[in-house]
Protein backbone atom coordinates (compact mmCIF):
# COMPACT_ATOMS: atom_id res chain seq x y z
CA UNK A 1 0.00 0.00 0.00
CA UNK A 2 1.58 3.28 -0.82
CA UNK A 3 1.24 5.54 2.28
CA UNK A 4 2.13 9.01 0.49
CA UNK A 5 -1.30 8.98 -0.79
CA UNK A 6 -2.95 8.41 2.57
CA UNK A 7 -2.72 11.93 3.76
CA UNK A 8 -4.17 13.41 0.17
CA UNK A 9 -6.81 10.38 0.87
CA UNK A 10 -7.79 12.58 4.37
CA UNK A 11 -7.42 15.58 2.51
CA UNK A 12 -10.50 13.97 -0.30
CA UNK A 13 -12.37 12.76 2.87
CA UNK A 14 -12.43 16.22 4.49
CA UNK A 15 -13.32 18.53 1.52
CA UNK A 16 -10.12 19.96 1.91
CA UNK A 17 -8.30 20.03 -1.77
CA UNK A 18 -11.06 22.33 -3.36
CA UNK A 19 -13.31 22.35 -6.14
CA UNK A 20 -11.16 20.15 -8.90
CA UNK A 21 -11.40 17.08 -6.56
CA UNK A 22 -14.87 16.51 -4.83
CA UNK A 23 -15.01 15.74 -1.64
CA UNK A 24 -15.41 11.39 -1.16
CA UNK A 25 -18.42 10.45 1.28
CA UNK A 26 -16.89 7.38 3.22
CA UNK A 27 -18.47 5.63 5.64
CA UNK A 28 -18.40 7.34 8.86
CA UNK A 29 -17.13 5.55 12.24
CA UNK A 30 -17.90 6.62 15.59
CA UNK A 31 -15.72 4.81 18.46
CA UNK A 32 -15.34 5.69 21.89
CA UNK A 33 -11.50 5.93 22.94
CA UNK A 34 -11.53 2.79 24.60
CA UNK A 35 -12.38 1.15 21.50
CA UNK A 36 -9.40 3.23 19.55
CA UNK A 37 -7.50 2.45 21.88
CA UNK A 38 -8.19 -1.64 22.06
CA UNK A 39 -8.33 -1.02 18.31
CA UNK A 40 -4.74 0.48 18.12
CA UNK A 41 -3.33 -2.12 20.31
CA UNK A 42 -4.63 -5.47 19.08
CA UNK A 43 -2.53 -3.95 15.67
CA UNK A 44 0.15 -2.95 16.96
CA UNK A 45 0.74 -6.49 18.50
CA UNK A 46 -0.71 -7.75 15.38
CA UNK A 47 2.30 -6.40 13.20
CA UNK A 48 -0.35 -5.26 10.61
CA UNK A 49 0.67 -1.45 9.78
CA UNK A 50 -1.22 -1.48 6.61
CA UNK A 51 -4.62 -1.99 8.76
CA UNK A 52 -3.38 -0.08 11.36
CA UNK A 53 -3.10 3.40 8.65
CA UNK A 54 -5.74 2.53 7.10
CA UNK A 55 -7.82 2.82 10.50
CA UNK A 56 -6.11 5.72 11.54
CA UNK A 57 -6.83 7.37 8.15
CA UNK A 58 -10.34 5.99 8.24
CA UNK A 59 -11.13 8.13 11.68
CA UNK A 60 -12.81 11.73 10.70
CA UNK A 61 -11.07 15.01 11.51
CA UNK A 62 -13.94 16.55 12.74
CA UNK A 63 -14.16 13.84 15.47
CA UNK A 64 -15.98 14.54 18.48
CA UNK A 65 -13.40 12.96 20.75
CA UNK A 66 -10.34 13.67 18.60
CA UNK A 67 -8.84 16.05 21.17
CA UNK A 68 -8.92 13.50 23.55
CA UNK A 69 -8.32 10.85 20.81
CA UNK A 70 -4.70 13.01 19.93
CA UNK A 71 -3.53 12.91 23.36
CA UNK A 72 -4.16 9.14 24.41
CA UNK A 73 -0.42 7.19 24.57
CA UNK A 74 -1.73 4.26 22.34
CA UNK A 75 -3.12 6.06 19.70
CA UNK A 76 -0.03 8.59 19.81
CA UNK A 77 1.86 5.35 19.47
CA UNK A 78 0.17 3.91 16.91
CA UNK A 79 0.61 6.97 14.85
CA UNK A 80 4.67 7.07 15.46
CA UNK A 81 4.85 3.32 14.11
CA UNK A 82 2.68 4.15 11.20
CA UNK A 83 4.93 7.76 10.51
CA UNK A 84 8.17 5.62 10.63
CA UNK A 85 7.29 3.55 8.10
CA UNK A 86 5.80 5.48 5.69
CA UNK A 87 9.06 7.63 5.71
CA UNK A 88 7.75 10.70 7.46
CA UNK A 89 10.20 10.84 9.72
CA UNK A 90 9.38 14.37 10.89
CA UNK A 91 5.97 13.80 11.37
CA UNK A 92 7.38 10.71 14.03
CA UNK A 93 10.11 13.21 15.86
CA UNK A 94 6.68 15.54 16.13
CA UNK A 95 4.81 12.98 17.78
CA UNK A 96 7.58 11.88 20.43
CA UNK A 97 8.07 14.87 21.97
CA UNK A 98 4.91 16.52 21.89
CA UNK A 99 3.93 13.95 24.57
CA UNK A 100 5.33 12.34 27.78
CA UNK A 101 4.74 8.78 27.48
CA UNK A 102 4.44 6.05 29.78
CA UNK A 103 7.88 3.43 30.66
CA UNK A 104 6.43 0.69 29.27
CA UNK A 105 6.09 2.44 25.70
CA UNK A 106 10.10 3.70 26.18
CA UNK A 107 11.76 1.17 24.81
CA UNK A 108 9.42 0.64 21.54
CA UNK A 109 9.69 4.82 20.61
CA UNK A 110 13.11 4.89 21.82
CA UNK A 111 13.81 2.02 18.94
CA UNK A 112 12.04 3.89 16.59
CA UNK A 113 13.57 7.52 17.11
CA UNK A 114 16.85 5.55 16.65
CA UNK A 115 16.29 3.65 13.59
CA UNK A 116 14.61 7.04 11.86
CA UNK A 117 17.74 8.73 12.69
CA UNK A 118 19.98 5.89 10.87
CA UNK A 119 17.76 5.53 7.48
CA UNK A 120 18.20 9.74 7.82
CA UNK A 121 22.32 9.16 7.80
CA UNK A 122 21.96 6.02 5.44
CA UNK A 123 20.05 8.44 2.74
CA UNK A 124 22.33 11.07 3.41
CA UNK A 125 25.79 9.60 3.50
CA UNK A 126 24.45 7.15 0.71
CA UNK A 127 25.96 4.02 2.30
CA UNK A 128 25.33 1.84 5.10
CA UNK A 129 26.31 3.00 8.54
CA UNK A 130 28.75 1.10 11.02
CA UNK A 131 29.33 0.96 14.45
CA UNK A 132 31.06 4.03 15.15
CA UNK A 133 28.60 5.67 12.71
CA UNK A 134 25.61 4.33 14.66
CA UNK A 135 27.61 5.67 18.03
CA UNK A 136 28.02 9.25 16.40
CA UNK A 137 24.46 9.53 15.41
CA UNK A 138 23.07 8.19 18.99
CA UNK A 139 25.27 10.85 20.30
CA UNK A 140 24.41 13.34 18.11
CA UNK A 141 20.18 12.56 18.43
CA UNK A 142 19.98 11.46 22.14
CA UNK A 143 16.49 10.94 23.36
CA UNK A 144 13.80 13.34 23.88
CA UNK A 145 12.71 13.77 27.65
CA UNK A 146 9.22 12.09 26.64
CA UNK A 147 10.77 8.90 25.94
CA UNK A 148 13.64 8.65 28.47
CA UNK A 149 13.58 8.18 32.01
CA UNK A 150 17.18 9.72 32.18
CA UNK A 151 18.77 6.90 33.06
CA UNK A 152 22.05 6.79 31.58
CA UNK A 153 22.29 3.10 28.85
CA UNK A 154 25.68 1.26 27.65
CA UNK A 155 25.73 -0.51 24.52
CA UNK A 156 21.68 0.13 24.05
CA UNK A 157 21.04 -1.68 27.55
CA UNK A 158 20.19 0.47 31.22
CA UNK A 159 22.50 -0.14 34.08
CA UNK A 160 20.07 -1.37 36.00
CA UNK A 161 19.73 -4.23 33.35
CA UNK A 162 22.99 -4.93 33.12
CA UNK A 163 23.72 -5.23 36.88
CA UNK A 164 20.45 -8.02 36.91
CA UNK A 165 22.39 -10.17 34.00
CA UNK A 166 25.79 -9.67 35.88
CA UNK A 167 24.19 -11.16 38.68
CA UNK A 168 22.60 -13.72 36.95
CA UNK A 169 25.80 -14.54 35.13
CA UNK A 170 27.69 -15.01 38.19
CA UNK A 171 25.69 -17.65 39.20
CA UNK A 172 24.96 -19.24 36.00
CA UNK A 173 26.89 -18.67 32.86
CA UNK A 174 24.69 -20.94 30.98
CA UNK A 175 21.28 -19.99 31.68
CA UNK A 176 18.11 -22.23 30.24
CA UNK A 177 15.28 -20.87 28.02
CA UNK A 178 12.83 -20.36 31.44
CA UNK A 179 15.91 -18.31 33.12
CA UNK A 180 16.17 -16.11 30.05
CA UNK A 181 12.62 -15.60 29.73
CA UNK A 182 12.17 -14.40 33.38
CA UNK A 183 15.21 -12.00 32.82
CA UNK A 184 13.84 -10.89 29.86
CA UNK A 185 10.58 -9.58 31.51
CA UNK A 186 12.83 -8.82 34.24
CA UNK A 187 14.66 -5.97 32.29
CA UNK A 188 12.03 -5.13 29.39
CA UNK A 189 14.54 -7.36 26.60
CA UNK A 190 13.88 -9.71 24.39
CA UNK A 191 14.58 -13.50 24.88
CA UNK A 192 17.49 -13.23 21.84
CA UNK A 193 19.06 -9.95 23.48
CA UNK A 194 19.76 -11.73 26.96
CA UNK A 195 20.90 -14.76 25.19
CA UNK A 196 23.22 -12.91 23.27
CA UNK A 197 23.90 -10.72 26.40
CA UNK A 198 25.33 -14.21 28.02
CA UNK A 199 27.05 -15.32 24.84
CA UNK A 200 29.26 -12.19 24.30
CA UNK A 201 29.85 -11.84 28.20
CA UNK A 202 31.44 -15.78 27.71
CA UNK A 203 33.46 -14.92 24.84
CA UNK A 204 35.15 -11.85 26.84
CA UNK A 205 35.94 -13.54 29.75
CA UNK A 206 37.10 -16.27 27.47
CA UNK A 207 39.30 -14.04 25.49
CA UNK A 208 40.68 -12.19 28.87
CA UNK A 209 41.27 -15.49 30.20
CA UNK A 210 43.77 -16.08 26.89
CA UNK A 211 44.94 -12.56 27.04
CA UNK A 212 45.98 -12.93 31.23
CA UNK A 213 47.27 -16.21 30.23
CA UNK A 214 49.31 -15.10 27.62
CA UNK A 215 50.69 -11.94 29.78
CA UNK A 216 51.64 -14.54 32.31
CA UNK A 217 53.60 -16.59 30.28
CA UNK A 218 54.95 -13.23 28.34
CA UNK A 219 55.99 -12.38 32.04
CA UNK A 220 57.58 -15.80 32.70
CA UNK A 221 59.66 -15.60 29.87
CA UNK A 222 60.56 -11.79 30.48
CA UNK A 223 61.86 -13.17 34.00
CA UNK A 224 63.76 -16.15 33.09
CA UNK A 225 65.31 -14.31 30.50
CA UNK A 226 66.16 -11.49 32.94
CA UNK A 227 67.38 -14.19 35.39
CA UNK A 228 69.27 -15.48 32.39
CA UNK A 229 70.81 -12.02 31.54
CA UNK A 230 71.35 -11.55 34.98
CA UNK A 231 73.31 -14.68 35.40
CA UNK A 232 75.40 -14.37 32.34
CA UNK A 233 76.71 -10.52 33.57
CA UNK A 234 77.42 -12.07 36.81
CA UNK A 235 79.68 -14.77 35.44
CA UNK A 236 81.06 -11.99 33.53
CA UNK A 237 81.88 -10.17 36.11
CA UNK A 238 82.79 -12.67 38.17
CA UNK A 239 85.60 -13.61 35.13
CA UNK A 240 86.46 -10.21 34.66
CA UNK A 241 87.25 -10.15 38.43
CA UNK A 242 89.22 -13.61 38.38
CA UNK A 243 90.86 -12.37 35.88
CA UNK A 244 92.08 -8.64 37.44
CA UNK A 245 93.23 -10.83 40.07
CA UNK A 246 94.96 -13.16 38.53
CA UNK A 247 96.45 -9.56 36.59
CA UNK A 248 97.52 -8.38 40.03
CA UNK A 249 98.89 -11.30 41.38
CA UNK A 250 101.19 -11.89 37.95
CA UNK A 251 102.17 -8.27 38.08
CA UNK A 252 103.01 -8.40 41.64
CA UNK A 253 105.29 -11.62 40.99
CA UNK A 254 106.57 -10.05 38.34
CA UNK A 255 107.54 -7.14 40.45
CA UNK A 256 108.80 -8.89 43.02
CA UNK A 257 110.84 -11.42 40.25
CA UNK A 258 112.10 -7.40 39.11
CA UNK A 259 112.94 -6.73 42.51
CA UNK A 260 114.86 -10.53 43.31
CA UNK A 261 116.47 -9.64 39.65
CA UNK A 262 117.70 -6.34 40.78
CA UNK A 263 119.00 -7.31 44.09
CA UNK A 264 120.46 -10.81 42.82
CA UNK A 265 122.48 -8.37 40.21
CA UNK A 266 123.73 -5.91 43.15
CA UNK A 267 124.90 -8.87 45.19
CA UNK A 268 126.71 -10.37 42.17
CA UNK A 269 127.93 -6.87 41.17
CA UNK A 270 129.59 -6.46 44.64
CA UNK A 271 130.34 -10.05 44.59
CA UNK A 272 132.16 -9.21 41.72
CA UNK A 273 133.67 -6.62 42.74
CA UNK A 274 135.09 -8.23 45.82
CA UNK A 275 136.49 -11.05 43.54
CA UNK A 276 138.12 -8.76 41.32
CA UNK A 277 139.56 -6.14 44.31
CA UNK A 278 140.87 -9.44 46.12
CA UNK A 279 142.32 -10.21 42.41
CA UNK A 280 143.75 -6.92 42.09
CA UNK A 281 145.60 -7.26 45.31
CA UNK A 282 146.56 -10.97 44.64
CA UNK A 283 148.15 -9.75 41.45
CA UNK A 284 150.24 -6.60 43.06
CA UNK A 285 151.47 -9.17 45.74
CA UNK A 286 152.40 -11.56 43.25
CA UNK A 287 153.99 -8.45 41.05
CA UNK A 288 155.78 -6.88 44.40
CA UNK A 289 157.09 -10.17 44.47
CA UNK A 290 158.52 -10.56 41.49
CA UNK A 291 160.12 -7.30 41.89
CA UNK A 292 161.07 -8.30 45.18
CA UNK A 293 163.15 -11.50 43.50
CA UNK A 294 164.62 -9.68 40.75
CA UNK A 295 165.91 -6.89 42.76
CA UNK A 296 167.41 -9.40 44.78
CA UNK A 297 169.11 -11.04 42.17
CA UNK A 298 169.97 -8.22 40.62
CA UNK A 299 171.70 -7.28 44.10
CA UNK A 300 173.61 -10.36 44.63
CA UNK A 301 174.47 -10.39 40.97
CA UNK A 302 176.36 -7.08 41.58
CA UNK A 303 177.37 -7.94 45.20
CA UNK A 304 179.01 -10.93 43.74
CA UNK A 305 180.73 -8.94 40.61
CA UNK A 306 181.97 -6.61 42.90
CA UNK A 307 183.49 -9.03 45.50
CA UNK A 308 185.12 -10.39 42.04
CA UNK A 309 186.63 -7.51 41.14
CA UNK A 310 187.89 -6.87 44.36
Amino acid sequence: MDFSSLGNLRSLVSGEVGDHYPALHLPRFSFSVEQMVAVCEALEESGDVSRLARFLWSLPVAYPLSAEADTNEAVLRARAIVAFHCGNFRELYSILQCQRFSRKSHAKLQNLWVQAHYLEAEKKRGKSLGPVDKYRVRKKFPFPPSIWDGEQKTHCFKECARNLLREWYIKDPYPNPDKKRYLAQATGLTTIQVGNWFKNRRQRDRAAAVKNRLFHQSQYMADASTSRAEKLENNTLHQQSVSHRSLMVENSMSSRTLDRNKDQTFYDSKRLGIISSIASSNFDESSNKDVYETRSKRDTRVFGRSKYLK
